[in-house]
């Protein structure tokens, strides 16, 4: 009887062992799948693909993980979290950019779709970036800033292409780490990335009660339209100037300035050193004095006037004690001092004064002179040579072409909408004050400034 007793008991123990390891065994976690928006969750799959947990890596999935998930099936979980992503403005754009990371069997396709169909019932679309390797200094930096492998991956090859501070982006979405990524935008602390700007919030307000466009509407002259968001093409685009690459080069174009001239005969003088007028320009000639004659001096024909030794002299003054002071000479009993105002002709009449300093060394129509060689040119600043031309350049960043999809028209480069349909006013709350964005019945009032570029 005993002997029959611990059979029993064995067989009792033995299917007590094998249901236990079986629940275990099945029940253990095989696959876990982290998802990074803003919002950093961890979900761990069992081996019958059921959730045996989901955990919030960051502040941000903490709100969106406000319901027990535990033992729902990854669709489901899935469901939640984009639907809840959406509703606190984690997902605020027209497509989700989600990273991911599957650490065990998980097909990438099947999770692609089970993260679009919620999505897609929003109206938005995906962008799914996978990370599948993961090095040393991801590691490193996911565990001292508690944050994910996947998102310490990608901010560690963010840093690869731009000049950033990984500091700067571990708060950062996944959208505004591409983002930087491909267009080199980024934004101070503090302010998040959309597009071009960088957007912080300052305030909240209650909304105004009133009329306004139903959801996925905006209002245009009156109208209520059917709105898409705007579309950054890959395509850029010049104000002004020549397109190469992302970058808009300016050239400006300038005579060059001359450095030197050469003469084929003759001395090279200004004018004004052989008598011709100058304006400036082309203030050189090549002079040939050989046959040149210079100025005759004539004397003023005023009583006192006379001329001694090729000089004109003034006077007569009376002598002191027999001789002249200051140097003037005595001539005839009388002292004589040098006429500073003698006067210079030329055959063709033209005078010239001496007091003026402007007697040239030869009569300009005695001189036989020819246009000099320019022989070298010069710019100023940063322009460059060119010939006979200096050549400036200016760049400034190439802006996005901006774009709609198929059936919508962009509008005051600011919104893109459906002039084919049209809906009505409908009894709602709306933001009377610039930059605001409406969240539920508040206004969040927006300080908005353009984004800055990195290399």
């Amino acid at each position: 009887m005993k002997k029959k007793i611990v059979i029993s008991i064995i067989v009792v123990l033995i299917l007590v062992i094998g249901i236990v390891s079986f629940i275990l065994f099945n029940n253990s976690i095989t696959t876990t799948i982290t998802l990074d928006i803003n919002p950093s969750i961890e979900i761990n799959l069992t081996r019958n693909k059921k959730i045996k947990n989901v955990v919030a890596l960051n502040d941000a999935a903490k709100k969106v993980l406000d319901k027990e998930l535990k033992g729902e099936s990854l669709e489901e979980a899935l469901k939640w979290i984009m639907n809840r992503s959406i509703d606190l403005n984690y997902i605020d754009g027209e497509t989700a950019v989600v990273l991911v990371m599957i650490d065990g069997n998980y097909n990438q396709d099947a999770l692609r779709r089970l993260i679009a169909n919620p999505l897609g019932e929003r109206k938005r679309g995906l962008d799914m970036i996978v990370i599948d390797k993961i090095s040393k200094e991801d590691k490193e930096l996911s565990k001292k800033n508690n944050i994910s492998l996947a998102k310490a991956h990608y901010i560690n090859e963010l840093v690869k292409e731009r000049n950033i501070k990984v500091e700067d982006y571990i708060n950062k979405s996944i959208r505004e780490i591409k983002e930087t990524m491909s267009t080199g935008n980024t934004c101070p602390e503090g302010y998040n990335l959309e597009g071009d700007f960088c957007i912080k919030e300052i305030d909240r307000v209650e909304a105004i009660k009133g009329e306004i466009c139903p959801r996925g509407y905006r209002e245009y002259k009156g109208k209520c339209y059917e709105e898409s968001n705007i579309i950054d093409s890959d395509n850029y685009s010049c104000r002004e100037g020549k397109l190469e690459g992302t970058i808009c080069i300016i050239e400006r174009i300038e005579n060059a300035i001359v450095s030197k001239y050469t003469c084929s005969s003759g001395t090279l003088k200004r004018k004004s050193e052989v008598g011709i007028r100058s304006t400036g320009e082309d203030d050189y000639v090549c002079a040939d004095t050989s046959n040149g004659k210079p100025p005759t001096l004539r004397c003023l024909t005023n009583p006192g006037h006379i001329m001694m030794n090729g000089k004109c002299y003034n006077g007569p003054a009376p002598t002191i004690g027999g001789g002249c002071p200051n140097g003037d000479s005595l001539v005839n009993g009388g002292c004589y001092s040098l006429d500073n105002y003698d006067q210079y002709v030329c055959p063709n009449g033209n005078i010239y004064h001496k007091s003026q300093n402007s007697v040239p060394e030869y009569c300009p129509e005695t001189i036989k002179t020819i246009k000099p060689i320019v022989s070298e040119y010069k710019c100023e600043g940063n322009a460059e040579l060119n010939g006979t031309k200096c050549i400036t350049k200016e760049s400034y960043d190439a802006e996005r072409e901006r774009t709609c999809k198929e059936g919508f028209t962009l509008v005051e480069e600011q919104m893109c909408i459906n002039e084919n349909n049209i809906k009505e006013y409908i009894e709602g709350y709306k933001c009377d004050k610039e930059n605001t964005r409406l969240e539920d019945n508040i206004c969040v009032i927006l300080d908005i400034k353009e984004a800055n570029k990195v290399e």
